[in-house]
């Protein structure tokens, strides 16, 4: 699932597996176009980061929500800025990639204690949480696997 038709075409042309993997589009803020209790495993890498945290908390809560009892989520989401990019730098290249190179990508945070929050408040329990480097030096990543009892 993606929120970009470009991407879901392009998933939908390489597809190896026929009918057994499916792609779909969604343009809402919520996964409400799937059941509770559908998924086995549901898994989201380099996503979350790109939305406000109330945005990435409600999604966190869907996850949760259409993981079928006894399975398991993994998702990735930055913990903290820690800026380690200079500051004169950094603006240059904030600069820069809005006017020279490519729009420069929103990142956001949220908090370990916020994640065990909404995960706790959806039902669900935190099983593991590790550094993960995924956002570079600039950020401490985050890796959270969540289990939803039976």
């Amino acid at each position: 699932m993606d929120i970009a038709d470009s991407m879901v075409s392009l998933a939908r042309r390489y597809n190896r597996y026929g009918e057994r993997c499916k792609y779909h589009v969604n343009k809402s803020d919520n996964l409400g176009l799937f059941a509770d209790d559908t998924f086995d495993f549901v898994y989201s890498l380099i996503v979350l980061q790109h939305l406000e945290p109330r945005f990435g908390k409600r999604y966190i809560a869907e996850f949760v929500r259409v993981l079928k009892p006894g399975g398991v989520v993994a998702f990735q989401i930055p913990s903290a800025y820690l800026g380690r990019t200079p500051r004169p730098f950094a603006r240059l290249l904030r600069g820069l990639s809005s006017k020279v190179i490519r729009p420069l990508m929103e990142m956001y945070c949220i908090p370990p204690a916020e994640v065990f929050e909404v995960v706790a408040g959806a039902g669900a329990q935190m099983i593991r949480i590790f550094n993960d480097g995924a956002c570079g030096p600039d950020y401490e990543s985050c890796h959270y696997v969540v289990y939803k009892p039976r």
